[in-house]
């Protein structure tokens, strides 16, 4: 879902649901949802701002401790910023993305111990088109 609160400002919203694949006997899929919120503001014509937070939830089953080899079992929340210079035809972004959570795992193999599991990811990107 999308809305121009003004000319200038837009807000989304997105909800997405996955449901689970048991056709995947080594690692089962589990049903689980996921949800962005993001924002654009215009500051001139040809720059913008933009911003979210999301949820990136696991889809392997949550860790059993009277079992061995377990997949690991982290739900994620993120938040991503970036900048946009823009004109007809042409544009350059420069945008980053941080995701981090906390969940368990099996770090060793064949058995039954959980630890705890910290996931944290940072990324920059840069990207840009041009017409001809």
């Amino acid at each position: 879902v999308a809305y121009f609160v003004s000319r200038m400002f837009l807000m989304t919203a997105q909800y997405d649901l996955y449901l689970a694949e048991p056709s995947y006997l080594d690692f089962p899929i589990r049903t689980t949802h996921n949800w962005t919120l993001g924002s654009e503001y215009y500051l001139v014509d040809w720059l913008a701002v933009r911003g979210a937070i999301f949820s990136n939830n696991a889809r392997t089953n949550e860790v059993d401790p009277a079992r061995t080899d377990q997949a690991p079992f982290v739900n994620l929340f993120g938040v991503a910023g970036g900048v946009s210079l823009f004109r007809s035809g042409t544009s350059l972004t420069l945008s980053s993305v941080y995701t981090g959570g906390t969940g368990q795992g099996q770090a060793v193999g064949g058995i039954t111990q959980v630890q705890t599991v910290t996931h944290s990811t940072l990324a920059f990107c840069l990207s840009g088109s041009y017409q001809f």
